[in-house]
């Protein structure tokens, strides 16, 4: 794959999390940088240094970097280079003099937060996955479900022979087991979104009851569903990604959408790199 394929991937990845993403060599020298915001001029001159990856220690299945005012660094190994990931703040920001560290540039994350995002851009790197990993679809999802702040969702793929959808990965709150279930396309939300090609967001107050009684889990306060294009193709679409909340609906509706239509394409772009 070309850098400057690999370049676009990238670009897409840092546009949603807000985060600096890029490549680094075999001695962990960045050599392929998409973006220079959201904290890297912090970072820059402490990762060109000789010899940088002695400075990273084992954290779980990565590598991690502690820079300046305690942000983090993570290295994913990929063959012979380096996917690196930051800067970043665990569960918070320090406090007192930042020097030329903007704050308001560096995301702050738990544990369990970046722990998705890596296992994802992992599994973008290897390159040779297939359209129906689950586990880089659970990997999908669970950074879509921490970017809305939501309890539950689903991603769907589409059968073009039968032209039904079907769950293939799924996390909630509840102990519904909703794993293998199929729509026709054209049918239910997520039939509707497949046939009609754009996204649809269901509120607890729907005065459309045509709409709000598709709506299988009535519990949801909000739900949103978007359309997965094929990467070859954006007038196919491949499947069908379902977010949904139990909690207040405004935060889904109004601050959310935006971001998922975007984690949409960059799930499209993602597939395009089997």
């Amino acid at each position: 794959m070309s850098n400057s394929k690999i370049e676009s991937i990238l670009q897409k990845f840092i546009d949603v999390l807000r985060i600096n993403i890029f490549m680094s060599d075999a001695a962990g020298k960045p050599v392929l940088v998409p973006s220079a915001e959201y904290g890297w001029n912090a970072i820059a001159a402490e990762l060109v240094k000789e010899d940088v990856l002695k400075d990273f220690v084992p954290d779980g299945d990565y590598l991690k970097y502690t820079g300046p005012l305690g942000c983090a660094v993570y290295a994913i190994p990929t063959g012979q280079k380096y996917l690196m990931l930051g800067p970043v703040f665990l569960n918070k920001k320090p406090q007192g003099d930042l020097g030329n560290l903007d704050m308001d540039e560096v995301r702050v994350l738990n544990y369990n937060g970046i722990k998705h995002i890596l296992d994802l851009l992992r599994e973008v790197a290897r390159q040779t996955m297939i359209f129906m990993d689950n586990e880089f679809l659970n990997s999908l999802l669970h950074l879509t479900l921490s970017v809305a702040q939501a309890e539950s969702g689903s991603i769907m793929l589409v059968n073009k022979t039968t032209q039904e959808l079907t769950v293939s990965v799924y996390k909630d709150i509840s102990d519904k087991q909703i794993l293998n279930v199929t729509r026709k396309v054209g049918e239910g939300i997520a039939g509707l979104v497949a046939q009609q090609k754009v996204p649809l967001i269901i509120h607890e107050t729907q005065t459309n009851n045509r709409i709000r009684h598709l709506m299988n889990n009535r519990e949801l306060k909000c739900s949103l569903s978007l359309p997965i294009f094929d990467h070859q193709n954006e007038e196919e679409v491949v499947g069908v990604l379902n977010v949904g909340t139990y909690q207040d609906e405004s935060r889904l509706a109004t601050h959310t959408e935006e971001v998922l239509v975007r984690l949409s394409k960059l799930t499209t772009e993602a597939f395009g790199t089997k």
